[in-house]
């Protein structure tokens, strides 16, 4: 039942949560439903960012102010909670119980035998909406608040229906969804002016805090400071998501030590360990997207420090051979937005409990990192590039081409500084990887010595060698370096 879900949410709530949204100027514009305003409000997230109970704050808001207003939360898995017909069911039910004219329209269809019950929402629409409710006379703003759209098998025809009401009917729509390039195409499509909004780390950090403040008196910890210095970490190491937040909280409850404190901050908590599952078996079902997902995960998991847009591009190629034009938009969708895109570009986790999850030894998933074989995937990709003719020294370069700079890659810099980081990290029984050393050394160094001199810091220098001098010992011990070659 929607009232199940909606209690549920509210009850979670905590007091003083939730309103740096609806005190939003924007957001307060698209509720009072007044003038040339959109009537769509959108509020994207990535998952387990406190979306939903946004949403039932937004209901009881509305609610409170004594306007019209119903609610439908999806439920990926839950057959009565993921289909639009589904949807336009409860929001008959809701809107007839609470409007007598329309109580009326609604007994009258029945009667004249059109049932409310089937799975055909385009009929459904047309006869329940179109036909009957949209007739009647609204004479103050109606709320629709539809949360987690993009966990709705059929959303796409949602969309459409939207832009078919007319506009003298003063409906206002709030949806929530994770980030969707679909939602987005086609709310364009049907030329819908939509007022987006974002629920970041930053403007959820706010609420977390409020959380974690009023728990203190369950943290496992007397010390006012020393409690105020574990909440601050618990915060950063949040980053935004609720859900890791909560269910650390409750964990630490049963902590009796500094140590088991820290093995609670560093594991991935089951419950969130479901909704990454979820999230990857939906990834498995595009199949035409699994090569591309595998390798932003590859890169995002095993790189040393965050690569940006462009480098992650570059490093694709290598890797793929596949050109990825608008990788911004790309990551978050392929790889069910486990990954985003920061605002300094740069492509990261939307949390450090992914990372744990994926690479976990017993994780059976085809996105499922084992960290040595990917690491060796990654170096060999460094390697092919540092052994390139895009590295080779002015010397070795055409007659004529030593006067001009070369343009190099995006990934450049990333390869030459830290390929030894992906190096110590491999498999020490792969020959080609030896041997592709064997020829970067000998033929491109001075190059790469140039490069990375040329970024101020030697320091790459020198922990280079000791990388490689470990690696080659651990080869050593049962394998000659070069082998046969």
């Amino acid at each position: 039942m929607p009232d199940n879900d909606l209690s549920n949410l509210l009850d979670r709530q905590m007091e003083g949560t939730c309103e740096w949204f609806t005190s939003d100027a924007e957001v307060k514009v698209w509720r009072a439903g007044i003038g040339e305003v959109p009537k769509i409000l959108w509020l994207s997230g990535k998952p387990a960012t406190g979306k939903s109970t946004l949403a039932a704050h937004v209901v009881r808001q509305i609610r409170d102010s004594h306007l019209g207003c119903s609610y439908f939360f999806f439920k990926h898995g839950d057959r009565s909670k993921s289909s639009v017909a589904s949807m336009l069911r409860s929001f008959t039910y809701q809107m007839a119980s609470t409007n007598p004219q329309i109580r009326a329209e609604i007994v009258s269809m029945h009667d004249n035998g059109t049932s409310i019950d089937a799975d055909d929402e385009r009929t459904l629409w047309r006869s329940a909406f179109i036909s009957r409710i949209f007739r009647t006379d609204f004479h103050r703003p109606y709320f629709w608040v539809i949360d987690a759209l993009d966990e709705c098998g059929d959303f796409s025809c949602f969309l459409p229906m939207l832009a078919k009401i007319d506009k003298s009917i003063p409906l206002q729509v709030l949806v929530t969804s994770r980030p969707s390039s679909v939602i987005q195409t086609l709310l364009l499509q049907e030329k819908l002016p939509a007022l987006a909004k974002e629920v970041t780390a930053e403007s959820s950090s706010g609420d977390i805090w409020t959380v974690l403040e009023a728990n203190t008196p369950f943290l496992p910890i007397d010390d006012p400071a020393a409690c105020q210095r574990l909440i601050a970490r618990i915060l950063e190491k949040s980053n935004g998501c609720f859900l890791w937040a909560s269910l650390v909280l409750k964990e630490l409850e049963t902590t009796h030590s500094e140590q088991q404190i820290q093995e609670v901050l560093d594991s991935v908590p089951s419950e969130m360990d479901n909704l990454y599952t979820r999230i990857l078996q939906n990834m498995a079902m595009v199949p035409r997207n699994q090569k591309l997902a595998q390798a932003i995960l590859r890169w995002t998991v095993c790189a040393v420090r965050p690569l940006t847009v462009e480098e992650l591009k570059e490093a694709i190629w290598l890797d793929l051979e596949e050109v990825v034009p608008r990788l911004e938009r790309t990551v978050e969708s392929v790889c069910g937005h486990l990954i985003h895109v920061d605002r300094q570009s740069r492509v990261q986790l939307v949390h450090e409990t992914v990372r744990a999850f994926l690479i976990k030894d017993d994780l059976a998933s085809e996105f499922a990192v084992n960290r040595i074989r990917e690491h060796s995937r990654v170096t060999d990709v460094c390697l092919r590039y540092l052994c390139s003719d895009e590295m080779r020294s002015s010397r070795f370069r055409r007659r004529g081409a030593a006067t001009r700079a070369p343009k190099r890659s995006a990934f450049a810099h990333y390869a030459c500084v830290h390929f030894s980081e992906h190096v110590i990290r491999s498999s020490s029984s792969n020959d080609n990887q030896v041997v592709a050393l064997d020829t970067f050394f000998s033929n491109n160094v001075l190059t790469w010595v140039e490069i990375v001199a040329q970024g101020g810091n030697l320091y790459f220098l020198t922990q280079t060698a000791k990388n490689l001098k470990a690696y080659m010992e651990r080869r050593a011990k049962y394998r000659s370096p070069l082998g046969h070659q």
